[in-house]
């Protein structure tokens, strides 16, 4: 569905963001096997539905979710970071929080996706915690705070209120 691009405000300071602020990380590169058992597990604690997972070539993308009709997240195997761990856990923030949106209310790239997204490079051991609220700032993208959240349970609940209170705003339908 094609949306106005003031429904994802933040889009690109989140990619400038990754590009610049984790170089090393972005380049990185895994195997389809390890990036399954990566996808496998990551679903398991945050207990959503594993997506496919499929490898392509693409010039014009590095990683892209497809939700409907079955969750397809798709690697660039031509682009420099498409099938590293970055590139992985990136679309699976956007399952996480299009699982969690019952209604598909929350922006692809806002707050809420960028908390998914840090606690997913803090629990693989990619980035500190700590570290990701500081990178979110210098970069000027909005985060859900979620350092104090003591489980995955408090994050979902915080992102279903979020999604609620986006949905009571927002005169927008979901559209097929």
């Amino acid at each position: 569905m094609a949306r106005d691009p003031k429904y994802d405000p933040q889009r690109s300071k989140l990619y400038r963001m990754e590009k610049r602020g984790l170089p090393g990380l972005a380049r990185a590169k895994f195997s389809a096997m390890e990036n399954r058992s990566l996808l496998r597990n990551l679903c398991k604690q945050f207990d959503v539905d594993v997506p496919r997972l499929r490898r392509v070539k693409s010039q014009g993308w590095s990683g892209m979710y497809m939700p409907e009709p079955e969750p397809v997240i798709y690697q660039s195997t031509t682009s420099a970071c498409g099938t590293g761990p970055m590139t992985l856990l990136h679309e699976l923030a956007h399952h996480i929080v299009f699982r969690w949106d019952d209604n598909d209310y929350l922006a692809p790239h806002g707050p809420e996706f960028v908390g998914v997204y840090g606690d997913l490079l803090g629990m693989v051991g990619f980035l500190p915690y700590a570290s990701w609220p500081l990178l979110c700032e210098q970069y000027g993208v909005a985060y859900l705070d979620t350092t104090r959240m003591r489980s995955i349970d408090a994050l979902r609940r915080a992102v279903k209120k979020r999604a609620a209170e986006a949905a009571r705003k927002s005169p927008r339908t979901k559209t097929v």
